[in-house]
C-alpha cells in the first residue's frame, strides 16, 4: 500500500511538470494577483499527502523515511530540469555528531544558471525534516509536520517549478531543501559553510506557510528591520490584496536564514504563521489543517514579491549583524 501511493504521487508530478501552459495568468480578481501557470492547488496537495503521510513518520532527520524523502526531492528537482550544484547529484551529504551520536544525513540541492547575471546567486530554501515523532507527548505519536515545514517545502518546490519551466531568471538560483533544522539549524550550517557568502544577494526561506494565522493573504518578514529585503517585497506586492505584516515575536535566528545572515547575507524567513500556533511541534499539525487555496495564493505571492531581485533590478543591501 505504501509502494503503491509513492508511486501514485510520484507519477501525478512527473506528469505535471510535464504539461506545457502559459507562464502567467491573472486571478480574475480586484486584487490584481499574478498567478503562475506553474503553481496550482492541484500539485500543492499532491505534495502535501506525500510530505504529510504516516508512512513517512514525520520525516525526522537520521530516519529511514527521511532519507527516502530526501531521494523524493531530488527526484523532483531533476524531473523539472534544475541541475545539482555541488555534486554530480542533488543529494549533499555531511556528517553531524548531533546529541554526542554521530550520524549523515543530506540536503537537497539544485541550481538554475541566471540568463544574464549567473555569478549572482539566490539561496531560495525551506527545511523539509520535522521533530521525533511523540517526542513532547504521547497522544499521537506520529508528527506530521504539515505546516512545519511540509508547506514551506512544498512551496519552495513549486517555485523552482515556475522557474525552471518559464527561465525568467536573469540572476542564478539555488534550490535548498535542508535537512536537520530540528537539531539544530545542521543543514544550512553546513551549506553556509560551502557557499561564498559574497556572491549570494539575498536567502529566501520558506516556513509554515500552510497555516493563515495572521489572516488570509498575508506574510510575515523576519528580521525585517536588519535589511531593506522587505521592503522590496512590499514595493512589488503593491496591488495584489496581500498584506506583508510586521515581524511577530523574535524568529529571525531560528530559522535556516541564519547561517547565511551571520555572514552578511540579506537572508530572511518568510512565514504565515510562527510557534504560538496551536499545534506547533505537535501530532495535530495534519494536513487537514493546511489552507490549499491560501497557500497557494502566498506562494504565487513570493514569486511576485521577489521578481525584481530575480530579475536583478533590486539588490537588498547586506546584513551586519551587532
Amino acid at each position: 500500500m505504501r509502494i503503491w501511493f509513492i508511486l501514485f504521487c510520484s507519477l501525478l508530478l512527473q506528469v505535471s511538470a510535464c504539461t506545457p501552459r502559459p507562464v502567467n495568468q491573472s486571478d480574475g480578481s480586484a486584487s490584481g494577483l499574478v498567478r503562475s501557470a506553474f503553481v496550482t492547488e492541484a500539485e500543492i496537495l499532491s505534495i502535501l499527502s506525500y510530505l504529510t503521510h504516516d508512512s513517512l513518520n514525520g520525516r525526522s532527520a537520521g530516519t529511514i523515511e527521511n532519507r527516502q524523502v530526501t531521494q523524493y526531492l531530488a527526484d523532483y528537482f531533476s524531473s523539472i530540469g534544475l541541475k545539482p550544484l555541488l555534486d554530480e547529484h542533488f543529494i549533499n551529504t555531511f556528517y553531524t555528531n548531533d546529541n554526542d551520536t554521530g550520524y549523515s544525513i543530506s540536503n537537497v540541492i539544485g541550481y538554475l544558471r541566471g540568463s544574464s547575471k549567473p555569478d549572482e546567486y539566490i539561496l531560495v530554501s525551506a527545511h523539509f525534516d520535522h521533530v521525533v515523532s511523540g517526542f513532547y507527548n504521547q497522544v499521537d505519536k506520529i508528527y506530521n509536520g504539515a505546516n512545519d515545514n511540509a508547506s514551506g517545502t512544498t512551496a519552495m518546490m513549486m517555485l523552482a517549478k515556475h522557474y525552471a519551466l518559464t527561465e525568467t531568471n536573469k540572476r542564478s538560483i539555488i534550490f535548498c531543501a535542508f535537512n536537520g533544522e530540528e537539531s539544530g539549524l545542521l543543514g544550512s550550517q553546513d551549506l553556509a559553510q560551502k557557499l561564498p557568502a559574497g556572491k549570494i544577494v539575498a536567502g529566501i526561506n520558506l516556513e509554515m506557510l500552510g497555516v493563515p494565522q495572521y489572516g488570509k493573504r498575508s506574510l510575515m518578514v523576519t528580521g525585517m528591520k536588519k535589511s531593506n529585503l522587505a521592503g522590496i517585497m512590499r514595493s512589488n506586492l503593491k496591488g495584489t490584496g496581500i498584506r506583508l505584516l510586521n515581524e511577530k515575536g523574535d524568529l529571525f535566528e531560528r530559522s535556516d536564514n541564519y547561517p547565511f545572515a551571520s555572514k552578511g547575507v540579506p537572508a530572511h524567513s518568510i512565514m504565515a504563521s510562527d510557534d504560538r500556533d496551536r499545534c506547533y511541534h505537535q501530532g495535530c499539525d495534519e494536513l487537514k489543517r493546511i489552507d490549499i487555496r491560501n497557500m497557494a495564493d502566498l506562494t504565487n505571492a513570493i514569486i511576485v514579491a521577489i521578481s525584481t531581485i530575480v530579475e536583478g533590478t533590486d539588490t537588498p543591501g547586506r546584513i551586519v549583524l551587532k
